[in-house]
């Protein structure tokens, strides 16, 4: 059996939660932002130095940029869940409020429950694999 592990990219990353005025709390957490080591000061500093970095980051950070929103995102989502319905195919989704979870969740008591609701091995453990070394920062 192979070795499940999460891109090297996002091994290195560090998450950076923003928040917009003016945005319902329930898509809170649909709106954070990984931002590389290299990048997360940038982001915190003034519009100029935001728009330099800007075109260092991915596509999929678009929640946060000037002149994008994360609809898209959403819609993307929206019709991968739509589609798995409509195939009768297994979906899985991780959806992670990194302020309220990574400092007060027992994790092994995470692992036991994903075990015990029959979620397959390998997903297991690309979720473990993503919150080994994470703690919330915010």
């Amino acid at each position: 059996m192979g070795e499940e592990r999460n891109p090297t990219r996002v091994e290195r990353e560090v998450h950076h939660q923003t928040t917009k005025e003016g945005r319902p709390q329930l898509l809170r957490q649909l709106r954070g932002n990984y931002t590389s080591l290299s990048t997360k000061q940038g982001l915190q500093q003034s519009a100029p130095e935001r728009d330099a970095v800007d075109p260092h980051l991915r596509d999929q950070l678009a929640g946060f940029r000037k002149n994008r929103s994360c609809t898209d995102q959403i819609t993307t989502l929206r019709i991968i869940l739509e589609q798995s319905i409509e195939w009768n195919s297994p979906l899985y989704i991780n959806f992670i409020d990194y302020e309220k979870v990574f400092d007060s969740l027992d994790r092994p008591a995470l692992w036991k429950l994903l075990r015990h609701y029959g979620i397959p091995v390998k997903i297991t453990n690309l979720i473990k694999n993503s919150y080994e070394g994470m703690a919330y920062t915010g």
